[in-house]
């Protein structure tokens, strides 16, 4: 009985212990501060990870285990520059490096002339969707409406031009039909 009670409390401090770990590790993996480095910019034109091909202008970053889509704000501890980047890529894979940066990236934080840089990584939450929108005053501009009466023996140009072919295509067609009766009537007449 007591080798009993002392397994179900191993197997109680081994679960307690796992999720300590689980809830550090998710913790860790939220926040990061390490060394970044950037994609050159010959690279644009590969294919990331995700199947989409690196552009240097692009906000996208590698990362190692953050899925693919995550928004990420990457901070430049150096100067405090900001950029929001988007994981497509799978890296760095280079020792003491958390994350890989496009050129474009790497050019707002101002990093290019380094090579590399301690940035301070967290996942960006700065859409903010409010219960309501607040009550808005929306003022229309005063029009002013005037009538303009036309006389009736003016006519648009257009509307001339298509009466003229209108009558040309009639006088075609009742010409057309008249030679089509006239060679069938003739050889009628030769058959007979």
């Amino acid at each position: 009985m007591m080798r009993r009670n002392i397994r179900s409390w191993q197997a109680v401090v081994g679960l307690l212990l796992l999720a300590s770990f689980c809830s550090y590790s998710d913790a860790y993996a939220q926040r990061q501060q390490g060394m970044a480095s950037f994609y050159a910019r010959e690279a644009t034109g590969g294919i990331t990870a995700n199947g989409e091909r690196l552009h240097h202008d692009s906000m996208t970053c590698a990362h190692r285990t953050l899925p693919f889509g995550t928004l990420l704000s990457v901070t430049n501890l150096g100067n405090d520059r900001q950029v929001i980047v988007r994981v497509n890529d799978r890296g760095p894979y280079v020792a003491g490096r958390i994350i890989d940066l496009s050129w474009g990236a790497a050019l707002k934080l101002g990093m290019l002339g380094h090579g590399i840089a301690k940035v301070h990584v967290e996942p960006a939450y700065t859409i903010v969707i409010p219960k309501e929108a607040p009550p808005m005053k929306i003022v229309l501009p005063n029009l002013k409406q005037e009538i303009i009466e036309l006389p009736d023996t003016l006519r648009a140009i257009w509307q001339e031009d298509e009466l003229i072919v209108h009558k040309k295509k009639m006088v075609k067609k009742k010409s057309s039909v008249f030679k089509k009766e006239e060679t069938l009537t003739n050889k009628r007449k030769c058959t007979k």
